[in-house]
């Protein structure tokens, strides 16, 4: 049986990938996740009462645990979310500690903390073994602070091996879409200028998440003592993330030309302006990080397959007759993170002359999308895109009634055009053969969305 590893916060973002880079190893992995979350252990670590010296021995042997646990809230530093970071981010880390060590005196315990424990500094790099001096001033920072300070005495007193590891920004596959660099991204394949807010200047030390998950792992294994920070160790000024998130949609085929636009309205955030040094990470885990023009190039790769693959899943319909549920729609819209897509109804055979198939099918196909359209309205979602049968407009325009079901289609497309005149929100038709548009799942469909999110033309 190879050597067992826990992962505590195994299905989060980082978490994900410090699981794929223990099975790279050859290592067995046991994660931990909250409820529902799919991990081989789930615990609510929120609550007072979770028994983990219980979790502990259910797991069995085990050689290292990494733990990445946490609630991300900047509410007060006393509310209620305050007492659930406490909880999670130190009090639940502590406990773990405690309970690995007491039945697995020899696991190695790898703590991953924030660089929001890091106060500002004169602009000199950030040697992560200077103390605590002040950390940020909100809940999530106050708590890893605390975290790391405690962890620090139980390992000392109990003989414990724990590493302590601070990431700085992390970007990578699987990042929160409303994150920088994946809105920037986005943007690009859409064919639209990445926004900054600000002057953009604010220097920041973007990280890509397989090295931070390398750096974790590698403390786990090979058993590592201190603090090490999980970072590129070369900061860069927001605005050339931003233009380097350019080049790399354009080396990759995407939209060229585009620039970043400032939005001077918002303000930037200047807590970001620092620097860290990575000279003890690479001399104790011979880490040496990817640079920002190859983890963007990945990213921007990753998106570009993402957007493809959950094209379909975006897909409102197929459109039914009755009413629809306007507040699952609006949840879902708000959920996309992109456009929502409204494929083409399935083309029927009309009678012009069967008053009663006329009703039904200005119902299935035409009264639905403003019902549809009405709750996208009020979602406020960034881009709406329809499916169309066919293109019966001519190069001026004017349109080629042939069908019943070509009338219905351009009035779809007549009622979209005002919804986003009316609206704002951006719109778009993309135009597919029948025999593509019935099906809503195919690839012909997910890569002709992508095409129209990008600002290319069908093909």
């Amino acid at each position: 049986m190879s050597p067992r590893v826990v992962v505590v916060g195994s299905e989060g973002f980082v978490g994900a990938h410090v699981r794929a880079a223990f099975v790279a190893r050859g290592l067995e992995v046991v994660g931990v996740g909250r409820p529902g979350s799919g991990a081989e252990v789930e615990l609510d670590l929120a609550e007072g009462d979770v028994d983990v010296a219980a979790a502990v021995e259910r797991i069995g042997p085990t050689s290292g645990v990494v733990y990445l646990a946490a609630t991300i809230s900047r509410g007060s530093s006393v509310d209620a979310r305050a007492r659930e970071n406490l909880r999670v981010i130190a009090s639940s880390a502590i406990a773990w500690l405690l309970a690995t060590h007491a039945r697995w005196p020899r696991a190695a315990f790898v703590y991953t903390s924030s660089l929001k424990v890091e106060g500002h500094t004169d602009g000199s790099p950030i040697d992560p073994s200077r103390p605590i001096v002040r950390p940020d001033a909100w809940s999530y920072g106050s708590a890893k602070a605390f975290a790391e300070r405690a962890l620090a005495v139980v390992a000392r007193e109990r003989g414990s091996t724990l590493a302590v590891v601070r990431p700085t920004y992390v970007y990578g596959p699987g990042q929160h879409a409303a994150n920088a660099i994946p809105t920037f991204l986005r943007a690009l394949w859409a064919g639209e200028a990445p926004v900054i807010f600000g002057a953009g200047q604010e220097v920041r030390d973007d990280v890509f998440a397989p090295d931070v998950a390398y750096v974790l792992a590698e403390a786990c294994v090979r058993g590592a003592a201190g603090t090490f920070h999980a970072a590129s160790g070369r900061a860069h000024t927001l605005r050339e993330v931003a233009e380097a998130c350019c080049r790399a949609v354009e080396d990759l085929g995407g939209p060229a030309g585009l620039s970043p636009r400032l939005d001077p309205s918002r303000p930037g955030k200047p807590w970001i302006d620092r620097t860290f040094d990575i000279g003890s990470t690479a001399r104790a885990l011979d880490y040496r990080p990817t640079s920002l023009e190859e983890g963007l190039r990945r990213q921007a790769a990753w998106t570009r397959e993402e957007l493809t693959r959950t094209a379909a899943a975006r897909i409102v319909g197929p459109e039914p007759a009755g009413e629809i549920d306007a507040s699952s729609l609006e949840g879902f819209a708000r959920l996309s993170g992109g456009g929502v897509v409204l494929p083409s109804p399935r083309p029927l055979a009309i009678d012009p002359a069967d008053a009663g198939a006329v009703r039904h099918a200005i119902e299935v196909q035409l009264q639905s999308t403003l019902r549809t359209l009405e709750a996208l309205g009020r979602a406020q979602v960034p881009l709406v895109v329809m499916i169309s049968h066919r293109d019966v407009r001519g190069p001026e325009g004017a349109a080629d009634q042939g069908t019943f079901a070509d009338a219905l289609a351009l009035a779809r497309e007549d009622h979209l055009r005002a919804f986003g005149e009316e609206t704002g929100i951006a719109t778009r038709v993309v135009h597919l053969a029948p025999d593509e548009g019935q099906a809503l799942g195919s690839d012909e469909i997910a890569r002709a969305v992508v095409r129209a999110l990008a600002g290319e033309p069908p093909r």
